[in-house]
């Protein structure tokens, strides 16, 4: 299906929308949910203002994201739980957890990727939680309707898909005493040896590889800073989340020292595997532990999740 997003919708507005035609909710119910006591210069509460229609539309629907203010929103964890209990417990239309998970992934949510976007944030993070979430059978339909909620509202009232992951992952690791797992790898390979290659300062670029083919541009990493994280819930401009499920959220380090490129396999779920440029076997790397790579060499993280390392200058 086409969607088309528009560049103006703030990340909250989607919230605020996609709670209004698919929860029958209406702006002043969600915003009694998620607003928070804090005392504004009137004297009057934030959730005061939630039946104020023209306050609450001028103040955090449409407030652009560098306008809203953090103290108008409530924890975010509690604003989700409680959510998700309104919409179940309800008894005009209550929602079921599959529900309420498949509200959130909607064609209609997904405008909160283009919203983010828009608001100069990488919507990747965003997007790979949530479907990890989803992808999580340790957890009861309820537990992962809640979890989805939280991170939805995370994104909608912080517009910053970073802060929402970061927010949602510390979250699950309170509520449930854990993080939602890596999904198992069905692919083994060989162990080789890496050799170390020299560097001649010029940047490293990652291209992702599917089926043999190189698609995209690549992801440069610069050798005077501290290298990249790559992995499926990497955050931060200079890590790499262009990854498939069974990626771990912090897959794998690479950086430049002593006139080399070097990776590290940040003890992953399911594996690390160095192609060496011009052979045609594998090496699996041990964590922990660093190898040089060059140009020419090819990187797979988990079963589908390959790069092909360049070398050049960005632009």
């Amino acid at each position: 299906m086409l969607l088309t997003f528009s560049a103006e919708e703030t990340p909250c507005a989607v919230l605020f929308d996609v709670f209004k035609r698919q929860a029958c909710m209406s702006h002043s119910n969600l915003a009694e949910s998620i607003l928070s006591t804090a005392m504004l210069p009137d004297g009057r509460s934030v959730v005061a203002h939630a039946h104020d229609r023209s306050w609450l539309s001028r103040n955090v629907v449409h407030a652009p994201v560098d306008v809203a203010q953090a103290r108008l929103f409530a924890d975010f964890g509690y604003s989700g739980a409680r959510l998700c209990m309104h919409l179940r417990s309800r008894r005009t239309r209550p929602m079921g957890a599959e529900e309420i998970y498949a509200m959130v992934t909607s064609d209609a949510a997904r405008k909160m990727d283009a919203a983010l976007e828009a608001a100069g944030e990488d919507a990747r993070p965003y997007r790979n939680l949530l479907e990890r979430i989803g992808a999580n059978r340790e957890y009861s339909a309820v537990d992962r309707a809640e979890l989805a909620l939280v991170l939805f509202v995370a994104a909608g009232c912080s517009g910053s898909a970073s802060t929402a992951v970061r927010y949602t992952l510390s979250y699950e690791q309170r509520a449930f005493g854990a993080t939602s797992p890596t999904p198992p790898s069905t692919q083994l390979a060989s162990r080789l040896h890496a050799h170390a290659r020299d560097n001649s300062g010029l940047h490293l670029g990652l291209i992702r590889v599917r089926d043999g083919y190189i698609v995209g541009k690549p992801h440069w990493v610069d050798p005077a800073g501290e290298g990249c994280v790559v992995g499926f819930l990497a955050t931060g401009e200079a890590n790499v989340c262009d990854a498939e499920q069974d990626v771990s959220s912090r897959h794998l380090h690479l950086w430049f020292e002593d006139g080399s490129w070097w990776v590290e396999d940040l003890d992953s779920a399911n594996g690390t595997w160095l192609r060496p440029a011009g052979e045609d076997g594998e090496c699996r790397l041990i964590a922990g532990e660093r190898f040089a790579v060059g140009p020419g060499d090819e990187l797979r993280l988990a079963a589908s999740t390959s790069f092909m390392l360049v070398e050049g200058l960005p632009g």
